[in-house]
């Protein structure tokens, strides 16, 4: 694909040498604002081919085994699937069964 582009990048620039050479005084504005053209889209293929191939680098490290049917994954970090009896306090993280007003580790109501 790059070949291709490479290919379509060369036509483009014979293509620009070809529609300066044809300028006249009338004109050269408009040549001037194609030359402006032609270079953002020359810097706007870069910069999409930097990303593709970022995200292509970090697609393919990205695939690993899923979380375990015993974990869920909240941004990022793993945190255990609680039971309908379980509650989780907020301000330690301990898990404990329901019933309880208030956190038996830190006194957190919840």
């Amino acid at each position: 694909m790059r070949n291709l582009a490479i290919v379509f990048v060369v036509i483009g620039g014979l293509a620009l040498i070809g529609g300066l050479t044809s300028l006249s005084n009338a004109t050269s504005g408009v040549g001037g604002i194609a030359v402006a053209c032609f270079f953002g889209i020359l810097a706007r293929l870069a910069q999409a081919s930097a990303h593709h191939d970022e995200v292509s680098k970090w697609m393919s490290g990205a695939r690993t085994a899923p979380p375990t049917a015993a974990t869920a994954t909240t941004l990022g970090t793993a945190k255990p699937v609680l039971t309908a009896n379980q509650i989780q306090c907020a301000k330690c993280g301990l898990i404990a069964t329901r019933g309880p007003a208030a956190c038996p580790q830190c006194g957190l109501r919840y």
